[in-house]
C-alpha cells in the first residue's frame, strides 16, 4: 500500500512539473504583437513603438535604419521613400508606412494587412509574421479606451495613453460580433501632441467589451479633440488641449 502511494505521489509530481514547464514555455514565447513592439535587438521599447520607431522621438533617418534592421521587416521591399513605404507579399500583403512631422521626427507609423487574391506563378513568397487578433491586443495592451464605428468600415479601437489605434477586420467577426479571434487589419502608433488650431471634436463610443457592433449603437458617446494626420491608418489622432 505504501509503495503504491509513493508511486502515485511521484507520478502526480511529474505531471505537475510537466504542466508548470509547459506554462512557462508558453508564457516565455513572445506573441506577434509583442515582437512588433520591440527594437531590432528584441528588447521592448521604453514607450509605445512599432519596430523600435517611437513617434515624436525617432527621427526619419533613425526610423529607416530601425526598419532595415528589425527581424520582422528587414526582408520587406522598399516601394517608396516619400512617403516611406515597405511591402512584403506572402499569403497576404503587409505594408509599413510612416509620415514625418515638420520637426523631422516621425509623426505616426502604421502596419497594414491586406487580403491577397492571387500570386504570380513561381513567385517566392516573403516570410510574414502571424496575424494578430483582438484577444492578443487586449492581452498585450489592455482594454481600449474608445471605439469608432463607420458605415461598412473596420471598427477602430483607440488607446489614448498608449498612443495606439488599431482596426479590426470586419470580415473575421462572427455575425457582426467581436470575438477573441477577430483579426487586426491595421495598427498605428501615433504621436500624442498638443491640439493645433484646426483640431476638431469627434464622436467615439465608450469601450463595452467584446460584444456585437449593434450593441455599440447604444453605448455612451464621448467627444474627443482630434488632429488631422497624414496616415495609411486613421486620418486623425487624439490630441491634448492646451491648459488655460
Amino acid at each position: 500500500m505504501a509503495r503504491w502511494l509513493r508511486l502515485t505521489l511521484i507520478l502526480l509530481l511529474i505531471h505537475m512539473l510537466g504542466v508548470s514547464l509547459v506554462r512557462t514555455l508558453v508564457h516565455s514565447v513572445p506573441t506577434t504583437l509583442e515582437k512588433l513592439f520591440t527594437s531590432p535587438d528584441g528588447m521592448p521599447c521604453p514607450q509605445s513603438c512599432l519596430f523600435g520607431v517611437i513617434p515624436g522621438v525617432t527621427t526619419v533617418t533613425e526610423a529607416v535604419r530601425l526598419l532595415h534592421d528589425h527581424p520582422v521587416t528587414r526582408a520587406f521591399h522598399l516601394v517608396s521613400e516619400e512617403p516611406f513605404r515597405l511591402e512584403a507579399h506572402g499569403d497576404r500583403i503587409l505594408m509599413v508606412t510612416f509620415n514625418p512631422s515638420p520637426d523631422g521626427l516621425v509623426d505616426e507609423i502604421t502596419l497594414t494587412s491586406f487580403v491577397r487574391y492571387g500570386s504570380i506563378v513561381g513567385e517566392t513568397l516573403d516570410p510574414l509574421p502571424p496575424t494578430s487578433t483582438l484577444a492578443e491586443a487586449i492581452s498585450v495592451v489592455g482594454n481600449p479606451d474608445f471605439l469608432l464605428l463607420t458605415t461598412g468600415g473596420d471598427p477602430l479601437l483607440v488607446y489614448t495613453d498608449e498612443h495606439i489605434a488599431l482596426s479590426l477586420l470586419r470580415g473575421t467577426m462572427k455575425n457582426r460580433h467581436m470575438v477573441p479571434r477577430t483579426q487586426i487589419s491595421r495598427l498605428t502608433v501615433f504621436r500624442y501632441s498638443s491640439c493645433p488650431p484646426d483640431a476638431f471634436e469627434y464622436v467615439f463610443q465608450d469601450w463595452q467589451g467584446m460584444t456585437s457592433l449593434r450593441g455599440y449603437i447604444r453605448a455612451t458617446t464621448l467627444y474627443l479633440m482630434v488632429r488631422r494626420m497624414a496616415s495609411a491608418g486613421p486620418s486623425f489622432a487624439p490630441c491634448q488641449m492646451p491648459r488655460p
